[in-house]
């Protein structure tokens, strides 16, 4: 099922399921519909595990800068 993400981003397939957290291939409506991968903390996460660990992942990767990583667009 697609859905927009943050008025940004429109989901177009499920790409993994797991440890709280849903991995989906979208598009970027306002990057000239560039694919992207959205992590997302599902609903059910034992208290906001997933949450936390997303944002602590996003905080260290938002501070690299390497060819062989994925380079952080977004977070929120």
């Amino acid at each position: 099922m697609q859905r927009v993400v943050a008025g940004r981003y429109r989901t177009t397939s499920l790409l993994q399921r797991g440890q709280g957290v849903d991995t989906h291939l979208a598009m970027d409506l306002e990057g000239g519909d560039r694919p992207v991968v959205l992590k997302i903390a599902a609903g059910d996460s034992p208290a906001g595990a997933a949450r936390r660990r997303l944002e602590h992942e996003s905080a260290v990767l938002a501070r690299l800068d390497h060819p062989n990583l994925v380079r952080l667009l977004d977070r929120g």
